[in-house]
């Protein structure tokens, strides 16, 4: 959604302006034919140098999350193990986001998947993260937990919590973050298209269903 909401923003407020240089470097005649050569450059300016910077700075800005938390009353610490810090590990999960959600969502916005295929995504996208992460409890219960001390056995609850937010060299969780997030994108896409027929119909075909009805 970050990259269609990006896209869409930064196409409108600039269309003005990439209408003016067409007109200046391909003519006045040849603009008039509608999507030209000079436009279709511009876009690829647009999208091979404008959006990559963008997605850099959206993946720095991600990393810089960490600074949000407090290293010294923050921690995931205790009798079921220790792991990183809680800032280290939001900064984690967010690159994650950042570096494979704005790709992965103008893919598919460029690519004008139908619904029914992007929804196929987003609930596989879930369904994964989802596994993922039950497999990841289940290690903890059939591998940790009978080897685990007898007093850090009471913890075997708070351990599955810990095993699953310190899994971050797997995207597990923005994955089911992505499939959320593509599912929004797809329900909002297929609005907008609900809206856009219904706006196209004209009085007099109103007036037909009326009557039918």
């Amino acid at each position: 959604m970050v990259g269609r909401l990006f896209t869409t923003i930064v196409l409108r407020t600039s269309k003005q302006r990439i209408e003016q240089l067409c007109r200046q470097d391909c003519g006045p005649t040849l603009f008039d034919f509608g999507y030209n050569r000079c436009m279709i450059r511009l876009q690829r300016l647009l999208e091979l140098v404008v959006l990559p910077v963008i997605w850099a700075v959206l993946v720095l800005a991600a990393l810089q999350t960490k600074g949000i938390f407090s290293e010294a009353d923050h921690s995931v610490c205790g009798p079921w193990g220790c792991g990183p810090e809680i800032g280290d590990l939001v900064a984690m999960h967010a690159a994650w986001l950042a570096i494979v959600g704005p790709p992965l969502i103008y893919f598919f916005y460029r690519a004008n998947l139908s619904s029914k295929l992007l929804r196929r995504i987003a609930v596989g996208l879930f369904a994964v993260g989802i596994l993922g992460l039950l497999a990841v409890s289940g290690w903890q219960w059939f591998i940790w937990l009978p080897n685990a001390s007898t007093w850090s056995k009471d913890y075997i609850w708070q351990r599955c919590g810990f095993a699953i937010v310190t899994s971050v060299d797997i995207p597990l969780i923005p994955a089911v973050l992505l499939g959320v997030i593509l599912t929004g994108v797809n329900l909002v896409r297929e609005w907008r298209r609900g809206v856009a027929m219904r706006s196209r119909v004209t009085p007099s075909e109103e007036r037909e269903t009326v009557s039918i009805g």
